[in-house]
């Protein structure tokens, strides 16, 4: 049978991820329109499966979850993935080549698919007011060592400024790890705590739950709205 979404769409999935997806639809909508304008085939799969993140995070087994998306991927043709989500970018970069032996997909972040295309030229980030300081998510920095592009990104936008801990250092915003669903108050605290030490600076991450986190608390902004 033709595989018509690889036809037009190649074999390059946006996977957005349960949180981007569930409650954050403009900023998917962001992540689409951004990489169609920098000229990038990408499929977006209406039915996308959960990575599995949460599941382990939860301490229950995980694999089988894995098996399932592995095999879904393959159903679609799909052999490179770009997603905005640290905690998938993450859970596929490294959990499951650790957990599948077949496993055989090439997995970037979005931030670093977006700071090519400003190098570039194909795309430009919107000039902003704002002094920002970038927060580091836990999976994208310390878990994956990706902490150029995303300030790429936001120099091109305007004045980036490094908080105290920041890159190796960066703590939690609160969302890691389950914590806002079992202990809600100490992620409130801490998604403060991390607005308090940007001093008054806007704050820009490159994590959906980390934005879903902080904007509560403080000046915040997503990536992906830091550009025209």
């Amino acid at each position: 049978m033709v595989n018509f979404r690889k036809l037009l769409g190649g074999n390059t999935l946006l996977y957005r991820g349960c949180m981007l997806r569930g409650n954050y639809e403009e900023l998917s909508d962001n992540y689409e329109e951004l990489l169609r304008k920098g000229g990038v085939k990408f499929v977006v799969l209406e039915n996308e499966l959960c990575c599995g993140s949460p599941i382990r995070n939860a301490g229950e087994d995980w694999k089988e979850q894995a098996r399932k998306v592995n095999e879904w991927l393959k159903e679609h043709g799909i052999v490179k993935i770009v997603t905005p989500c640290p905690a998938c970018f993450h859970t596929f970069r490294t959990l499951y080549r650790e957990a599948l032996p077949d496993w055989d997909v090439e997995v970037v972040h979005a931030s670093q698919v977006l700071a090519e295309l400003v190098k570039k030229g194909k795309l430009k980030a919107r000039a902003e007011k704002d002094v920002m300081v970038f927060h580091d998510p836990c999976h994208l920095g310390r878990a994956e060592g990706v902490y150029d592009e995303p300030r790429q990104i936001v120099r091109a936008a305007g004045k980036l400024e490094e908080m105290e801990f920041g890159k190796e250092l960066s703590q939690c915003c609160g969302g890691g790890g389950g914590m806002p669903n079992n202990q809600p108050e100490l992620a409130r605290k801490m998604a403060k705590k991390r607005i308090k030490e940007a001093g008054g600076r806007c704050v820009i991450t490159a994590c959906p739950m980390c934005y879903h986190m902080l904007k509560g608390q403080g000046k915040t902004r997503e990536l992906s709205q830091l550009f025209e």
